[in-house]
């Protein structure tokens, strides 16, 4: 079965502290529909209620990948609820064609400006024909422009709230081997993060074989991940 996109939407908002209300593009999904969401912040996030962690990184500043099969009791309405009102970039998107996350992971760099991404892997996938969604959450610096994803990926959301981006973009046909999405644009910010979630087709071809990347701790940051396989790199800058 393949990818269908149904959707996809963004906003930017400054007003999350009791709550902001996102009404979904397309309502409410239908059962086994799969939407995935992204939220890069100037503050702490709570994830909305229904959602799991494909994977996240939190400095003071929360940066998060999320999603959710529907199950048939969904409504047309997420709320993102903020610590305090501050600036924040969100992006959706619906799917159909599959559901299972095979991998969540990130990688980050703080205080160091550049136009580009850090590099970052999902790792050898579980089979063919899988969902890569890729989230660059920036912050600290002018007003990016001018987004360019790497080979093989479409862009999907661009999203700036003040001095915070969000950029998304796809694949539907990912292979067993390893994802290492990029994304470059013009005007440097200092703080650059990058988040990943691989999702397994309805029917998937095995990985003849393939090993699963071991976590790394980063003590001195905030990081919680979840979900059947997580990787965190980090490289460069200070926290």
């Amino acid at each position: 079965m393949s990818w269908t996109l149904v959707n996809h939407g963004e906003v930017g908002f400054a007003d999350g502290n009791t709550g902001h209300v996102y009404t979904l593009p397309s309502g409410a999904p239908t059962v086994g529909d799969l939407d995935v969401l992204t939220v890069n912040s100037d503050t702490v996030v709570t994830m909305p209620s229904g959602f799991s962690l494909a994977t996240q990184f939190v400095n003071s500043q929360g940066s998060y990948l999320w999603y959710r099969v529907a199950g048939g009791s969904e409504g047309s309405t997420v709320t993102i609820t903020t610590t305090g009102n501050f600036d924040t970039a969100l992006t959706w998107s619906r799917w159909q064609g599959g559901s299972a996350l095979d991998v969540g992971v990130n990688a980050h760099v703080d205080g160091s400006s550049d136009t580009t991404t850090p590099a970052v892997s999902t790792g050898t996938l579980a089979g063919t024909a899988e969902l890569v969604v890729a989230f660059a959450a920036l912050h600290s610096g002018g007003s990016p422009t001018n987004p360019t994803w790497s080979t093989g990926y479409t862009a999907l959301d661009s999203v700036t709230q003040n001095a915070v981006t969000g950029y998304t973009a796809y694949r539907t046909d990912a292979g067993t081997s390893a994802e290492a999405p990029n994304v470059t644009w013009v005007t440097g910010m200092s703080d650059r993060y990058i988040l990943v979630a691989a999702f397994t087709p309805a029917t998937a071809t095995p990985a003849a074989a393939g090993t699963l990347q071991s976590s790394t701790a980063v003590p001195q940051f905030q990081n919680t991940t979840s979900g059947p396989r997580q990787t965190l790199t980090s490289s460069g800058g200070d926290a």
